[in-house]
């Protein structure tokens, strides 16, 4: 008996049609596509019996939802799109490209729908009409993550079909240490970690004549920040009692190429709160990513 091994996963991303080889993402995780046939109950009520729910599966709609774990790395070089960049765009960002400058991503009015091939030890499956979300975030010295939560559409049967020969994403991972700029308003904090959330809203059309199809609503981006409290600091709590924004800025790398930047202009305060971690206080803050002329709520620069 040959089992199936995952160490021969390998996973095709792209908003242009079916992907190819040159399409592959390095992930940090192995991708399954678990396909999930809609499936309707019913009851069949008249025979005197207890017991009458029945089920009857529509193969017609099969839906995949699944997680890609991504370690947050730059582009390579200025001016390129990150490998990753594909994603985000069926996430619904809008990608800016300034040649031999940087790669802008930005929330969109709408979005681009992705396709999806994940192989696993020669066996593939599809999933078109891909929409979804997407949190980033981390530790301070760990590698920080886009954890992608995806949305589409397959069959329940996979295909034999031997892995594509790929190259994988050679640019340097980024770890956040002390060479990360984490501003609020301006000023700089002893940050622990941080976890941006896109809070994508995925509706779902299935109607006569084949249709269905995935699409984004609306968002609602947040992003929480823990840091250590120097003794005095309550500018915290200030900043929720006065209900003032301000402009939040997370910078990782310093080599152009090689740099995420993360900016929200318009955080409004939601939530602080403060504990005890191995004898310091911490603090967490949490904010709502506003916008101010729409479609400005954050950008992530590479």
């Amino acid at each position: 008996m040959a089992m199936q091994l995952t160490n021969r996963n390998t996973f095709l991303f792209s908003t242009a049609g079916t992907p190819a080889a040159t399409d592959v993402i390095t992930t940090d995780n192995n991708v399954f596509v678990n396909p999930k046939a809609k499936s309707i109950e019913y009851k069949d009520i008249g025979n005197g019996a207890l017991g009458n729910s029945k089920t009857i599966v529509n193969n017609d709609y099969v839906t995949a939802e699944f997680t890609v774990d991504v370690n947050a790395k730059g582009s390579g070089a200025a001016g390129t799109a990150p490998t990753y960049g594909e994603v985000l765009k069926a996430c619904g960002l809008t990608e800016t490209v300034n040649a031999s400058t940087d790669v802008t991503y930005t929330p969109a009015s709408s979005f681009v729908a992705g396709d999806a091939i994940a192989y696993l030890d020669d066996y593939k499956r599809e999933v078109t009409g891909i929409a979804g979300t997407f949190t980033f975030g981390g530790k301070v010295g760990e590698i920080p993550k886009f954890s992608f939560s995806l949305k589409g559409f397959t069959t329940l049967n996979e295909t034999s079909e031997a892995n594509p020969a790929v190259t994988l994403d050679p640019n340097e991972n980024l770890v956040i240490k002390s060479i990360t700029a984490v501003t609020v308003g301006g000023s700089s904090i002893e940050m622990e970690d941080f976890m941006f959330d896109f809070g994508v809203d995925i509706q779902e059309v299935y109607g006569t004549g084949g249709h269905k199809e995935y699409y984004i609503s609306d968002y609602k981006p947040t992003l929480k920040v823990s840091a250590i409290k120097t003794k005095g600091n309550s500018a915290h709590w200030t900043e929720l009692n006065d209900n003032s924004r301000k402009s939040v800025v997370i910078t990782l790398g310093t080599v152009a190429g090689n740099i995420i930047e993360f900016t929200a202009p318009f955080c409004q305060p939601t939530d602080v709160s403060e504990s005890d971690e191995n004898g310091k206080v911490k603090y967490d803050r949490t904010w709502a990513c506003e916008n101010s002329a729409g479609g400005d709520n954050f950008s992530i620069v590479f």
